[in-house]
């Protein structure tokens, strides 16, 4: 069969055969006519052929005189050129945006990424550390399965809930124990098992108290994982020692939903102490500066601007800034927080100036129900004469919500448009997977809402590689801090950062992937984690979350054709196993369609 003009344009425009939907529609395509009319509709696939005319004059030579009239003239491409529409009703305005670069050998570089940053040593043997890392271990057994059995998620959160107010009885801890595990639970690691059946055996007072003691232990050093410590404080050992292995801070207050005004409000004064005392961390603040002036001198992609760095950065979450949160009342929820945020505003400008250090603000995105109004919020009280010239703010952008792209492109018009305007140069976006999308599919199942979300992790996984692209064509008004513990996924963003002068830093959570985040530092690229702080309690769903997040870094990345090497399991792009997957499916039913031996019947039992 002749191959048609679109997939011929196609080979040339993307050679590493990413972006399934552009192939899938120029592959239809046969004439110059019908080119036009498919450009004319996808501005993105028009940038894309405009970043490659000199590869299509020179590759598609016989055709080039009939199709310069369409990718030239007229209304042809416009590769620097995007209308964007703002959903709440600002004026229509063309945004400028850069034509992001795909390496051809995308997949290699990838590869040469990972092989040299696996290829630097944690450090001198420690015994102390070797042990800790025998207990993460056997931790990420447990979050594995825990992962594959939500009702064992559910049975460990109830006892790890429960434990502080019955811990001053062993006899009541045991008790409960037996009653949420049974005895050779199936669902549990084989050492979990062993360690559970071994503390049944013993009925005396003496021994349940050292079982009780053991338990404690087991759980706090699991909170602790993940958690810094109950104050800013008490977490600075654990920030110095982050600061220590070139990793920066981005600290996070504990605490889900708030339940009264009284917790709101102390919510906003527990950030304003946090800035306080984070501020006041000379040791901290010094050791963070030192890791950037190594990096300026050693970084293997751009570094953010000097007045967009910071010592420390904290995320907020806005709903806990107001108990009567009401998406049905947007303009008095508004009102109250913005009230309230802005008394933190003022304590880090103030902070800024008083101790002379420069602090970064995240907004955290949550529930889908939240998102909306918390845009909202953020773009208007940045919009205040008294926060115009914040640099160092940010929001964070969801890319399992179908709409991701959309978001991307209306911030980077407000960005612009504060930026005409003389104040803020850029802000930044932290992209995330989300850990919330479980809950949103529950919830739409429930209300019979059509699914905001992607279908699957692994079109959560081309859908932020598509965010991550469009936020590097914006580099201008966005700067791009890749959250995501996927080597292929913060990789292949680092080998297109430098491949288009992208300034960039990866960042992740506490407690997960440590060690690689000391590897990314030696390998010359900015890298922050997610700090939080606070109790255990209040920071169970967020315990919960972390364990599913974590048990999911064995994903489909994992479950690929077994004759893989290792590397390339953790490398696969996941673009080239959704092609792979569908091929396979085809080849299958056609195997079976084609087959004689099995009768029509059998396909309809």
């Amino acid at each position: 069969m002749a191959t048609t003009l679109g997939t011929r344009l196609y080979q040339i425009v993307d050679p590493s055969y990413r972006n399934t939907a552009l192939r899938s529609g120029l592959s239809r395509i046969d004439s110059p006519a019908d080119l036009k009319a498919f450009l004319d509709q996808n501005p993105a696939a028009k940038a894309l052929v405009a970043a490659n005319l000199a590869n299509i004059q020179t590759t598609l030579k016989d055709e080039w005189q009939t199709l310069a009239s369409v990718l030239q003239g007229g209304q042809g491409v416009r590769a620097s050129s995007l209308v964007v529409v703002d959903p709440q009703l600002r004026p229509v305005s063309s945004v400028t945006s850069n034509v992001i670069r795909i390496p051809v050998d995308l997949d290699v570089q990838v590869e040469d990424l990972y092989l040299e940053l696996t290829s630097f040593q944690p450090g001198r043997f420690n015994p102390l550390k070797a042990i800790k890392r025998w207990f993460i271990r056997k931790q990420d057994e447990l979050n594995t399965a825990l992962g594959k059995n939500q009702d064992l998620l559910g049975d460990l959160m109830k006892f790890v809930d429960v434990l502080p107010q019955i811990q001053g009885d062993p006899a009541e801890v045991m008790q409960h124990l037996k009653d949420y595990f049974p005895k050779d639970d199936p669902r549990l690691p084989r050492f979990m098992r062993w360690g559970l059946s071994l503390a049944k055996k013993f009925d005396s007072e003496k021994w349940m108290k050292l079982a009780t003691y053991a338990i404690k232990l087991a759980v706090n050093q699991m909170a602790r994982r993940f958690i810094a410590g109950e104050t800013a404080l008490k977490a600075r050992p654990r920030l110095h020692e982050l600061a220590g292995n070139g990793v920066g801070t981005i600290a996070d207050i504990l605490g889900e939903a708030v339940k009264s005004e009284e917790e709101a409000r102390a919510y906003v004064e527990t950030y304003k102490q946090l800035v306080e005392d984070l501020a006041s961390d000379t040791k901290l603040i010094k050791q963070v500066r030192k890791n950037w002036a190594e990096l300026e001198s050693r970084a293997i992609v751009p570094l953010f601007k000097k007045e967009h760095r910071y010592d420390f950065q904290v995320s907020i979450k806005l709903s806990s800034f107001y108990s009567q949160w009401n998406t049905s009342d947007p303009i008095g929820t508004a009102f109250v927080v913005k009230k309230r945020l802005r008394e933190l505003l003022r304590k880090i400008q103030t902070t800024e100036r008083k101790k002379d250090v420069q602090i970064g603000l995240t907004i955290d995105l949550e529930q889908y129900q939240y998102r909306d109004l918390t845009y909202r919020i953020f773009k208007e009280i940045m919009d205040e004469k008294e926060f115009q010239g914040m640099e160092r703010v940010g929001v964070v952008v969801q890319t399992y919500l179908k709409d991701a792209p959309q978001i991307i492109h209306d911030l980077a018009a407000w960005s612009k448009a504060r930026q005409d305007a003389g104040f803020g140069r850029s802000i930044q976006i932290r992209p995330v997977k989300g850990a919330y999308v479980d809950y949103e599919k529950m919830q739409n199942e429930q209300k019979g809402y059509p699914l905001a979300t992607v279908g699957s992790k692994e079109e959560a996984d081309i859908n932020y590689h598509d965010c991550v692209d469009l936020l590097y064509a914006y580099k201008d008004y966005l700067r791009t801090s890749i959250a995501s513990h996927n080597d292929q996924t913060y990789l292949e963003s680092i080998a297109k950062a430098i491949e288009n002068d992208v300034p960039i830093e990866v960042q992740m959570l506490l407690g997960m992937q440590d060690d690689r985040k000391a590897q990314l530092f030696e390998l010359g690229v900015p890298v922050s984690a997610y700090v939080p702080i606070g109790y255990l309690l209040p920071g169970m769903a967020y315990l919960a979350r972390r364990f599913l997040e974590n048990a999911s870094q064995s994903n489909f990345l994992f479950k690929v054709a077994s004759n893989l090497s290792n590397i390339a399991k953790i490398l696969m792009n996941p673009k080239k196993y959704a092609i792979d997957l569908v091929t396979l499916a085809r080849q299958q039913l056609d195997e079976i369609l084609h087959n004689p031996r099995i009768q029509p019947r059998a396909l309809m039992d």
